[in-house]
């Protein structure tokens, strides 16, 4: 889930058009630190793009590095 393309943790199309990504290069994507507390979940990851050749200037090839920090809180209590 935290390593893959999905919509709680991914770019959105619109920031991938902007951006001009790609897809995401999962080999080289993971999760950097975790932390757990009473009340939520820290998470960061790094997530590693591709450029899209189409869209990025010529000077502008290879991969895009995007640096993602989540929190997850429990409501609960």
């Amino acid at each position: 889930m935290f390593l893959s393309d999905n919509k709680m943790m991914s770019l959105s199309s619109s920031d991938c058009i902007r951006l001009k990504v790609g897809t995401l290069v999962s080999d080289r994507t993971f999760i950097d630190s975790m932390r757990t507390y009473s009340t939520n979940i820290e998470m960061q990851t790094l997530r590693i793009y591709s450029a899209n050749p189409d869209k990025a200037p010529a000077t502008r090839s290879g991969e895009v590095i995007e640096n993602h920090i989540c929190w997850f809180h429990n409501d609960s209590q």
